[in-house]
């Protein structure tokens, strides 16, 4: 890849992804301890939020973000180059990890969290699937393949596979190429993904890509 880029990190594919469906977000938020004589307890590759109202262009976003809204989402992402998975840390209630990250972000009522954590921790969503109610937080797990088994713990978990993320940043690329070629202020991640998405075939530039993940 140009640049000197060898190789793009999952979770710059994935950031980038986000980013073009709207998503405002933290990439590689850290946790901290209580106890300040301690490192971190584990970090959020990725957490976010994309509002009801967001348009850009007329743009259409990837199928998981495109329909209608009543009220924001919030996304708490995990990402490997690996078949998709939630770590420990952010399955288990008692580590407290996602009460962390629910105060942090400050959108929720203190008396909400406990309940929005169970939720979480059963089903992947809040509130969690028959409550009659859209998504307000929604995990996500990105990878290189879809995991059976996360599937089955978890019905309602969001996965992505990289090479679908790839697949729509192209498209994102090709159809709006004009307004998106002027980009000086992108990483080198992301302007290495445009120049080779500009060289090659859709096909072309997903198995390319996904051979230099790391």
């Amino acid at each position: 890849m140009v640049a000197n880029v060898l190789y793009v990190p999952a979770t710059k594919i994935a950031n980038l992804y986000f980013r073009l469906n709207g998503f405002l977000g933290v990439e590689c938020f850290v946790l901290h301890p209580q106890d300040r004589n301690h490192s971190q307890r584990t970090d959020a590759d990725f957490y976010g939020v994309r509002f009801q109202y967001h348009t850009e262009l007329n743009m259409e976003d990837d199928a998981p973000f495109k329909n209608g809204r009543k009220s924001p989402l919030f996304v708490i992402a995990e990402i490997t180059r690996g078949t998709c998975k939630l770590n420990g840390p952010w399955t288990d209630p008692a580590n407290e990890n996602m009460q962390y990250v629910l105060h942090t972000i400050g959108a929720f009522h203190p008396v909400e969290i406990n309940a929005i954590v169970q939720s979480l921790s059963r089903s992947g969503t809040y509130p969690e699937p028959g409550a009659n109610q859209e998504r307000v937080i929604q995990l996500i797990a990105v990878g290189k393949a879809a995991s059976k088994n996360l599937e089955k713990q978890f019905p309602s978990l969001l996965q992505i596979e990289l090479a679908g993320m790839l697949n729509f940043i192209y498209r994102r690329f090709a159809e709006y190429r004009h307004q998106k070629a002027d980009h000086p202020q992108w990483d080198r991640f992301g302007r290495a993904l445009w120049d080779e998405a500009e060289k090659h075939e859709q096909d072309t530039f997903v198995m390319k890509t996904m051979k230099r993940i790391l």
